[in-house]
């Protein structure tokens, strides 16, 4: 028999607790059989099992014993520690569940929620750098585990292309030599050098950054139609077409692209006429506006009339909730805007915005030491493109590679191996990205994934075997099938933990079990050569294995291989 150990899955579900009791004291006084020393013990799925019993009451008879414990006087301290219920079923009737699972249709008892994911967000003079990669892969990582439980999901890239610095920008536009063909052709590092350019002026020359404060307060307060906003509009274009081929080689689509010039001061003059009224906004003696939040003063208009990070966000928040009417929204922003985030909360709640509890900061751990080998910081385009030509030169010292040394799936395997380097960590924490580790082939890797996930493939389309149409558990029983079907049953519960953490980390670590038990499978579980039900058992096992890794694989963010 398995045996389904919940010393903390009830207090963690996301099943409602009133559901869950009622079926433990059930199954407790109803069910409960005398346990052999004799059973085979093996951890599984909680959920699984009472999914599968939710469904159906008829399975009910999948239960075969149970054995509670609960420690009373310590119970309100630790109930995770001292809540003890082990469940002993049908090993044979849970198998033939497990291959019946639709893993894409787990989550049906979920009420569907709309969420908006606020993530990658860079500036448009200024590299994209991997801060932003990790805010853009997180992101992109959160909304799909949201899509997969069910719930609809839209993906903002807010950029950055408002405030002083962009006066700047355009007085280093204006006083070079670039060109309207030269911005075409490489808008980000020629809006960068141009931006550069007029900071390093600026040091020698004071009236520089006045006439770049002037030229800022006049696209303020621009009209629609003034040449000045139609030639920052043509910048943004540019931008965007770039960035939009660097986030294809991500395989990222966002739903909306929103700027932070969509909310200049003259477009949100009403909010911040309705914060003077409400006195949450004061005039300062230089004729500056600013909150009062949790005992600080933080600044919101500038003196001369121009709008802060802070106003913009707060006019975003509004707007988004307007068009939208989320019911969660994730900003994925690096843990160093913690308190920026907590004004954007407090002032949204002193203006009793139906919104100010439904938006969250998802903070994340800065990365150290990303440069190259030369020292130098780069932008991520070169980043991965350092990274592809790693992969190339792996490719060609490898005698196994099936594919054309190159193009789009050595881009694909260095971004794996980058992709999963990262997520793996744990979200908060902050480390040193270091490029050997980064780009490794063996052990817990990105690429380690892909070469399991191909080499499935490679078997499902070469071993000649048909792969049978159902289960049949009494073939399934060495060690290694059950370690296979012990790990597929607990891809539930990898997706709940991540889900409810917001943590990749979680669903990678599961992964990378995954594929142990894959390989150990590959060693022991032989298909070619054996008796043909045997052998079609077999392949069904493997198959219904890959299913889960592609699905895995998808959900942090990879495109699986099916040759490499």
């Amino acid at each position: 028999m398995f045996k389904i150990n919940i010393l903390r899955k009830i207090t963690n579900s996301i099943y409602n607790i009133y559901e869950i009791i009622p079926c433990i004291f059930y199954l407790y006084f109803y069910k409960m059989m005398p346990i052999t020393k004799s059973e085979k013990e093996s951890s599984i799925s909680l959920l699984t099992v009472f999914k599968t019993l939710y469904k159906d009451p008829f399975k009910w008879s999948i239960i075969k014993s149970i054995s509670f414990a609960l420690t009373a006087n310590k119970v309100m301290q630790s109930i995770n520690k001292k809540l003890c219920l082990d469940i002993y079923v049908d090993s044979k009737q849970f198998i033939k569940d497990i291959f019946d699972l639709n893993f894409k249709k787990l989550f049906y008892y979920q009420k569907p929620l709309k969420f908006v994911v606020d993530f990658s967000s860079p500036n448009i003079a200024k590299p994209f750098h991997f801060g932003h990669f990790r805010s853009t892969i997180i992101g992109n990582f959160i909304s799909n585990i949201h899509k997969f439980m069910g719930h609809s999901v839209v993906k903002i890239n807010y950029l950055g292309d408002w405030g002083v610095q962009f006066g700047l920008l355009k007085v280093g536009l204006e006083d070079s030599d670039f060109n309207e063909e030269m911005l075409s052709e490489n808008p980000l590092k020629v809006l960068h050098k141009a931006y550069v350019s007029a900071v390093k002026n600026a040091e020698d020359n004071p009236e520089i950054y006045e006439r770049a404060k002037q030229i800022f307060n006049e696209l303020e307060h621009a009209d629609e139609d003034s040449p000045s906003l139609k030639d920052w509009y043509t910048f943004r274009n540019y931008t965007l077409k770039e960035l939009s081929k660097t986030y294809e080689r991500l395989g990222i689509v966002f739903d909306e692209y929103n700027w932070e010039s969509d909310y200049s001061a003259k477009r949100i003059q009403p909010l911040i006429d309705e914060m003077k009224r409400k006195n949450i906004l004061s005039a300062e003696s230089d004729k500056s506006l600013v909150a009062r939040i949790l005992g600080e003063t933080i600044p919101f208009i500038k003196h001369d009339g121009t709008t802060l990070y802070l106003t913009r966000d707060v006019a975003a928040a509004i707007d988004r909730y307007q068009r939208h009417k989320f019911d969660k929204m994730y900003y994925v922003v690096d843990t160093g805007q913690r308190g920026h985030f907590v004004a954007v909360t407090a002032i949204l709640k002193q203006l009793n915005q139906e919104c100010a509890d439904k938006v969250k900061h998802v903070p994340f751990g800065r990365i150290k030491g990303m440069s190259t080998r030369k020292g130098e910081v780069v932008w991520l385009d070169d980043i991965l493109n350092t990274i592809k030509d790693k992969m190339e030169q792996l490719q060609l010292q490898t005698i196994t590679t099936k594919v054309p040394v190159g193009g789009e799936i050595s881009d694909i395997l260095g971004i794996s191996a980058v992709l999963v380097y990262d997520l793996k960590m744990n979200r908060s924490r902050h480390y040193d990205f270091e490029w050997d580790t980064a780009l490794k082939t063996e052990g817990f890797t990105g690429i380690q994934l892909q070469y399991t996930h191909c080499r499935l493939v490679n078997l499902e389309e070469n071993c000649g075997v048909t792969v049978a149409k159902e289960c049949d558990p009494t073939v399934l029983q060495e060690n290694e099938a059950l370690g296979i079907i012990h790990q597929i049953s607990r891809f539930e519960d990898a997706i709940i933990d991540s889900y409810n953490k917001l943590d990749a980390c979680i669903l990678i670590l599961y992964l990378f079990e995954l594929c142990t038990s894959i390989n150990r499978g590959f060693q022991k579980l032989r298909i070619k050569g054996n008796e043909s039900h045997l052998a079609s058992q077999r392949l069904l096992l493997f198959v219904k294995a890959r299913s889960v890794l592609n699905l895995g694989m998808r959900i942090i963010g990879l495109k699986p291989l099916s040759k490499m």
